[in-house]
């Protein structure tokens, strides 16, 4: 329901890195938008990207992995487990609201530890 213009917005105010995709049109609207949703740096596809995406998204400095190669990446670089404090942020939670630009809001793990 937010529509194009929205969920841009939210890539770029929330400066993600790294973002999952489920089709094709959906990777190449990703990297269209690079030059507006700089901090993106990664896209991990859901499906198998054309050699047509890979070299846009690479022109644009942009990573496209699979998920099968995201979980090989993980294998191979393991890391320490640190569990979050109650006071990190868990989910920045969007809505369309009813005016303007999407409205985020933080949600920090005490909120889920409470429940």
């Amino acid at each position: 329901s937010l529509g194009r213009d929205g969920v841009k917005f939210i890539i770029t105010q929330s400066a993600v890195q790294l973002i999952f995709a489920d089709d094709l049109t959906r990777i190449k609207n990703l990297i269209e938008w690079k030059d507006e949703t700089i901090a993106l740096q990664t896209i991990v596809s859901f499906v198998e990207p054309t050699e047509e995406l890979v070299r846009l998204a690479e022109e644009k400095q942009l990573k496209i992995l699979t998920l099968d190669q995201l979980r090989e990446i993980g294998r191979n670089n393991p890391v320490e487990v640190v569990p979050p404090k109650p006071d990190d942020t868990a989910v920045i939670m969007y809505t369309s609201g009813s005016t303007g630009e999407p409205k985020g809001r933080k949600i920090y793990y005490i909120r889920f530890l409470s429940q």
